[in-house]
């Protein structure tokens, strides 16, 4: 099966790791959702101690735990298209949030499908690893760590705090929009154009179950 590598970062209580994972067209957010195992693989590691990131660690290969981590995120621009986007696509509204997980804290955006309560969004909404987006991260541990991301994952058992804000635009329908990818999408050797070819079509449907909006960019996420 045809396989591509990314690159990614990981976060635990005490350490960071950046290295390569092989993906066989899975973005990172399924692979850390996946329930079939406990462990991500990632070769080339680099691991940097917060309170000593100028003295790192090379390592040919490690395991992750995935329920150690509390957050993670591909290195901009090198994670592949998902094949797995092309079959479920869903309209979300998005909201501010604010979120502490660990020494850390985020702001950014969260994209729910019908609802601004935590409580709702963590029992119904949020995978175990839920993304928020145009994220700012601080640290309060003393590390000086201020960073921003275009997407961050965070392990939603790590959190100890979570507020999610009004939503940033008027409410949007939330029907899905289911689509049976053919074969050609489905196929581990599909292309990216292939794929974002696919995902287009879906965007055009999905506009028109809000034929009123036709002239605004409706944003479209993966479920």
């Amino acid at each position: 099966m045809f396989q591509r590598a990314f690159q990614a970062e990981f976060y635990t209580e005490g350490h960071s790791l950046t290295g390569t994972v092989v993906s066989k067209g899975h973005r990172l957010a399924e692979l850390l959702n996946d329930p079939g195992s406990d462990y991500l693989s990632v070769t080339d590691v680099t691991v940097s101690a917060r309170s000593d990131d100028a003295n790192p660690t090379r390592l040919a290969s490690a395991l992750v735990q995935k329920t150690r981590l509390l957050m993670a995120f591909p290195v901009l621009g090198s994670e592949t298209s998902s094949l797995q986007r092309s079959s479920r696509v869903v309209r979300k509204q998005c909201f501010t949030s604010f979120v502490l997980a660990g020494p850390f804290a985020i702001e950014g955006q969260i994209w729910l499908r019908s609802t601004d309560s935590p409580v709702a969004a963590i029992c119904n909404e949020l995978g175990h690893f839920f993304p928020v987006s145009n994220a700012t991260i601080s640290s309060g541990d003393g590390s000086g760590i201020h960073r921003n991301a275009d997407t961050v994952l965070l392990n939603i058992s790590t959190i100890a705090g979570l507020e999610i804000g009004r939503p940033e635009r008027g409410p949007q329908p939330t029907k899905e929009v289911e689509v049976e990818a053919d074969s050609e999408i489905r196929r581990s050797s599909s292309s990216d154009e292939e794929v974002e070819r696919r995902l287009a079509e879906i965007y055009e449907l999905n506009r028109s179950y809000n034929p009123d909006a036709a002239s605004e960019q409706i944003p479209v996420t993966s479920d």
